[in-house]
């Protein structure tokens, strides 16, 4: 009996990917409904609701995952928790908030190095949405950049907050004369000539500001 039961679960399974790979949407979710009815495993059911929803390009699969990735995390399966966060960058990512579970969990993994990964692509999402507040917040808290990258980013950075008139101007300045300095040391001048460019086109004060600076050199 235990057995024939068994068949019939695995056939519905097979039946239940036949109905997505063929388009069947309601189907495919009354079906698996159906199977899952009696699971105890909550933040397994959101997962798998989830792809299934993902596959027909249905929007409720973002709020599915969430709700999956959050029962996981209460449960302290943070693995399972930053997976699914990790799928969300890919699905959704102009959202920061995503980005920002990912490091926060992997913080607690102490996974250094996909900390560093997903901070450099938040810094760089924020410096693509104009926002360098943010962007800076996020850059100060990196650790383990190396020289091209960090000159890379900074000057995303400062070119961000000349065009939104960020009002810190002291920091401006400061992360200005960083990112100069590592363009003499790690660039050629075509590199540099093509920042100072892109600066006089912001604001000439700045621009002014930055050539005074190279005539100490």
């Amino acid at each position: 009996m235990k057995a024939e039961v068994g068949e019939r679960k695995n056939i519905a399974w097979f039946k239940l990917a036949e109905f997505v790979t063929r388009g069947e949407k309601e189907r495919a979710l009354g079906l698996f409904r159906l199977l899952t009815h009696s699971f105890e495993d909550r933040a397994f059911i959101k997962k798998l609701e989830a792809e299934i929803l993902a596959s027909f390009s249905d929007e409720q699969a973002f709020a599915e995952y969430l709700q999956a990735a959050h029962l996981y995390r209460a449960n302290g399966q943070l693995i399972e928790a930053v997976s699914i966060f990790e799928t969300l960058t890919l699905f959704q990512p102009e959202r920061s908030e995503h980005y920002e579970k990912v490091i926060a969990i992997f913080h607690e993994l102490n996974n250094q190095e996909k900390v560093l990964s997903y901070q450099k692509q938040l810094c760089s999402l924020f410096v693509h949405q104009d926002r360098p507040d943010r962007a800076f917040a996020v850059f100060e808290k990196m650790n383990g950049l190396n020289d091209v990258e960090r000159l890379s980013l900074q000057q995303g950075l400062v070119l961000s907050a000349v065009k939104n008139r960020y009002p810190q101007q002291a920091l401006i300045t400061n992360h200005l004369h960083r990112t100069l300095d590592g363009l003499l040391r790690f660039a050629g001048e075509t590199e540099l000539n093509k920042f100072l460019a892109s600066l006089q086109v912001l604001n000439a004060v700045w621009h002014k500001d930055a050539v005074d600076y190279l005539k100490q050199f």
